[in-house]
């Protein structure tokens, strides 16, 4: 009947999602060193379909999340500490950007802007300031545009 119905096309809904995302992240990933920090805050969002049993990626890339629930989990604060020496968060991105290609920042235009404003207030005091710019074009992703961003730094006299 109608369930059955239901059931059947949320399945094929969910499968077809699911292969898109798998498919989005490994092109997203595909170039990124094995020891890569990927900081972002657009992947997560491509593991909606995914089976919370299992890890979908044969090779996940390790990831410093910027956006979304596992945000407000202390570890991420932890772990940021760790790989930086700070928690000062805008200071923690500043030591993150200048490890140069060992970190690569997959963003959505909407988090760039905000990254970008963060650093700006920091880099009054540090007389220098740091932006993101799109490394290339950004592609279409699960809910917003998103692509590669490099760090750029202007000494401010």
């Amino acid at each position: 009947g109608p369930y059955a119905y239901k059931t059947l096309h949320r399945r094929t809904v969910l499968r077809a999602e699911r292969r898109h995302n798998q498919q989005l992240r490994r092109q997203l990933t595909a170039a990124l060193p094995p020891a890569a920090l990927l900081v972002t805050d657009a992947l997560p969002a491509t593991y909606k379909a995914a089976s919370p049993f299992r890890n979908p990626d044969p090779h996940p890339a390790r990831m410093l999340l910027l956006a979304g629930w596992p945000t407000a989990d202390p570890s991420q604060a932890v772990w940021r500490y760790q790989l930086t020496g700070t928690r000062d968060f805008a200071e923690s991105m500043r030591r993150l950007a200048r490890r140069g290609p060992q970190v690569r920042w997959l963003l959505t235009p909407g988090a760039a802007f905000v990254l970008n404003q963060q650093l700006r207030r920091a880099g009054a005091k540090n007389r220098s300031l740091m932006q993101f710019r799109p490394e290339q074009k950004p592609v279409a992703g699960p809910a917003n545009p998103l692509g590669y961003y490099l760090p750029y730094v202007e000494i401010v006299k």
